[in-house]
């Protein structure tokens, strides 16, 4: 397997996890919400909307790594863990976005 077969396999899913902890990173350690919510709203707990969004985030980024390298095995089943992830976290978000947001 050459650079080239890696990256155009893996290159998007690892792309996506960077990016997850990257909005993880300002959450938990800036507490800065205003990348993740609407314009113009605040959370009611600014506070614990940060470290429960964050370690959503965290969580998702890692599915996004798991992705990567489950693309590199069988493709089938790094999309069926993805898509897995993506109804997990949009589960999960709904329930943190409803209590503290």
């Amino acid at each position: 397997m050459n650079i080239d077969t890696l990256i155009n396999t893996a290159g998007i899913p690892a792309l996506m996890g960077c990016i997850c902890l990257y909005y993880a990173y300002r959450l938990l350690a800036k507490n800065d919400y205003k990348g993740v919510v609407v314009r113009g709203t605040k959370p009611r707990h600014p506070e614990e909307f940060c470290r429960e969004g964050g370690k959503l985030l965290i969580g998702f980024g890692v599915a996004s790594f798991l992705m990567g390298a489950l693309m590199l095995v069988n493709p089938i089943i790094g999309l069926i863990e993805i898509v897995i992830a993506v109804v997990a976290i949009v589960i999960l978000w709904k329930k943190m976005a409803e209590k503290h947001g």
